[in-house]
């Protein structure tokens, strides 16, 4: 319904909450009663955009975080490879990737990532079986 030209938006718009009350539209809102998520939280401008983010799952690293995430996962998974050729094909993997995330990654903040001691890793995971 459009606003007729002799009101004014105010009224309109109290007209059109009072309509909708009296017809039972504000019944069972599903938070009433309930206190505003994050009222109590500091201001975030960006509170729409870490939702969104959230609820498509998707993350955002700074850069060389994405790196070091990756030699966290390698190494755990490392433990779990059977043999040593294959946990030094793994590392020399991941050392590739850490050579190009520091060519990417020079000038930022953080620095660069050391590569793997491949010998060191195998030695230390094949001295535990």
């Amino acid at each position: 319904m459009k606003k007729p030209a002799n009101q004014s938006w105010e009224s309109h718009a109290d007209e059109k909450i009072r309509s909708a009350y009296q017809t039972g539209e504000f019944d069972n809102l599903s938070g009433y009663g309930k206190p505003i998520p994050g009222i109590d939280e500091p201001l975030d401008e960006l509170w729409w955009l870490r939702k969104k983010l959230k609820s498509e799952e998707i993350t955002i690293a700074a850069p060389g975080m994405e790196i070091r995430t990756d030699i966290e996962r390698t190494l755990e998974r490392a433990t779990s490879l059977e043999g040593a050729a294959e946990i030094r094909h793994q590392l020399m993997l991941l050392n590739e990737r850490i050579r190009a995330s520091n060519r990417r990654l020079i000038g930022h903040a953080g620095g660069t990532v050391m590569e793997v001691e491949v010998e060191k890793v195998v030695s230390a995971l094949v001295g535990k079986w």
